[in-house]
């Protein structure tokens, strides 16, 4: 179990990182956008809950993925892919910061990839650890 800390800090990581930054994140690009700062509170909560679709898509497209992917390759090249997927997460995060303008279409590119990322650890994480289901 002590070899799989890094692993279980990642997800910890990944999961608060969703958690606590994304919606404010999203409002404050929506207050920095002179075309989205005049929009009340209610229009930004659905906008930035709207993005967040693109997470839970995200989720189960990189759960499912990554299942097939481990039955063909195994786990320690899966896990080479979960942090290529977690490089190109924090990178769509990271231009989302630098652009600082929402749009829709680049809030859920962010939290789209974000959630595949998570997805794909989370599922490799449980498979690891020994809780697989039998089919």
């Amino acid at each position: 179990m002590v070899k799989l800390l890094p692993l279980i800090t990642l997800s910890s990581y990944s999961q608060a990182i969703f958690a606590t930054l994304f919606v404010p994140l999203m409002t404050d690009a929506i207050k920095a956008n002179p075309e989205t700062q005049s929009w009340v509170a209610a229009t930004s909560n659905k906008h930035c809950l709207l993005a967040l679709v693109g997470f839970g898509v995200g989720e189960i497209v990189g759960g499912l993925a990554l299942g097939k992917i481990m039955d063909k390759i195994g786990n320690k090249a899966s896990l080479v892919l979960c942090l290529v997927l977690m490089l190109v997460g924090t990178a769509a995060a990271l231009a989302f910061i630098f652009i600082f303008s929402f749009t829709l279409w680049l809030a859920v590119i962010m939290t789209f990839t974000w959630g595949v990322q998570d997805g794909a650890l989370n599922n490799l994480l449980f498979c690891i650890m020994g809780f697989q289901f039998e089919s």
